[in-house]
């Protein structure tokens, strides 16, 4: 079966098939979207839920038991 198979590899552009060309265009515009919005978002506060202020430290420090 696999003998028979048509392979149009040849046909694509510096024969690269077009799912790999695909591949590269997805990558490309993944790139191309993240250095916008690092671009866009520059200087701005992290607004990570993760992010401690100092009062929230204090405040989980004071509730916190003694000696843990």
């Amino acid at each position: 079966m696999e003998a028979i198979r048509i392979d149009p590899t040849s046909d694509a552009p510096l024969g690269i098939p077009a799912n790999i060309w695909a591949s590269f265009a997805v990558v490309v515009l993944g790139i191309a979207i993240f250095v916008v919005q690092t671009v866009r978002h520059r200087g701005e506060p992290d607004s990570s839920p993760f992010t401690v202020t100092p009062q929230q430290r204090q405040d989980a420090e004071a509730l916190s038991p003694a000696g843990s």
